[in-house]
């Protein structure tokens, strides 16, 4: 009998501005990624997913200009996973044009970096996805998409945890919905386990506390695939200490065979090892077993009107100039875009 593969994923979510304020989270930020940086360099841990973004690195590097090249190392070697995104998006609060604009800024500041971006579009936490959203991660290249607020119960009763996501004008991406989301695993993770005695009971515990949802996740991807996305993290949480002595931990305990993954890794086993996969289409938007929060819109207002007027600046304005000057003299200055 095949036994479940469990893809753990060491990660972090990272929200700037939700419940503190901008200068908190860069406190925060640069106590996390010094943390980070001494585990690898120490070989505690191996690799660790960003939250799918790549500004929290110009946050950092902001104040830890020093350690630019420890960054570069990590992220050149892909043991630190950034992107496709620069910051993580709102995709209903954002304009289409802001919206690709995030993926491409995105993807060409990893490559600044070394770094090849994570082609998997990454949403942990976004209210909702629009339709036209296959169609823009298909034309930069990226063909998986793993989120979790918006799926609609009777999908799930369908099993589409996995599924195609077709979009408004065709396109399609493979998606996987985390059916719990980014953080109910690591809420069940002792993050400074560190003894072996320790360990052992983290492991013991964490298989205990999270049977039920596993056991849901399985059964809506029986007769699909065997492998399932065990993302271990959450918001602003710490590095997992001792992940590998705690993963040998589980196979010992556990029928199914754990291993640290990563989210291109995960993909690249769904395309492989999945069959029956159905299509599901239109918005997603639904609120079940997540909250989709209807007057996000109105929260923070003097900040929304702020981007909005950058944004009208910028598309009605400043590029329509910078176009007019190219037909006249064919360079198209890329320095007033910088500046402004």
């Amino acid at each position: 009998m095949t036994k479940w593969k469990m893809h753990i994923v060491p990660h972090t979510h990272w929200d700037k501005e939700w419940y503190f304020t901008k200068q908190e989270s860069d406190i925060l930020l640069c106590e996390y990624l010094d943390e980070i940086l001494r585990m690898m360099s120490n070989n505690e841990i191996s690799k660790f997913t960003l939250d799918g973004q790549v500004s929290v690195i110009d946050d950092y590097l902001k104040y830890k200009s020093a350690n630019l090249g420890l960054v570069k190392h990590f992220l050149e070697t892909e043991r630190l996973i950034i992107g496709p995104w620069y910051t993580q998006p709102d995709l209903f609060n954002s304009s289409s044009e802001a919206i690709v604009r995030n993926l491409i800024y995105g993807m060409n500041r990893c490559r600044e970096f070394g770094a090849e971006p994570m082609m998997v579009a990454y949403v942990p936490d976004s209210f909702g996805h629009n339709n036209q959203m296959p169609q823009i991660y298909k034309s930069l290249g990226i063909s998986d998409f793993i989120y979790w607020r918006g799926i609609s119960k009777e999908m799930l009763d369908d099993k589409k945890l996995i599924s195609f996501w077709k979009g408004i004008d065709g396109t399609k991406v493979l998606a996987y919905n985390m059916m719990y989301g980014y953080l109910s695993f690591g809420s069940n993770f002792n993050y400074n386990s560190v003894s072996e005695n320790q360990v052992k009971l983290n492991a013991k515990n964490f298989l205990e506390n999270t049977k039920e949802i596993i056991n849901e996740i399985k059964e809506k991807s029986q007769g699909i695939t065997k492998e399932i996305l065990i993302p271990l993290g959450g918001d602003q949480a710490p590095p997992p200490a001792n992940l590998v002595a705690f993963v040998n931990e589980l196979n010992l305990k556990s029928k199914d065979d754990w291993l640290i993954s990563n989210y291109e890794k995960f993909m690249r086993a769904i395309h492989s090892n999945s069959r029956n996969i159905e299509t599901i289409e239109g918005e997603l938007k639904k609120p079940y077993l997540s909250r989709i929060h209807r007057t996000i819109g109105s929260q923070r207002q003097y900040i929304k009107n702020l981007i909005k007027e950058a944004e009208m600046e910028l598309f009605y304005n400043l590029e329509p100039l910078m176009v007019y000057n190219y037909f006249l003299t064919r360079r198209y200055q890329t320095i007033f875009m910088r500046r402004h």
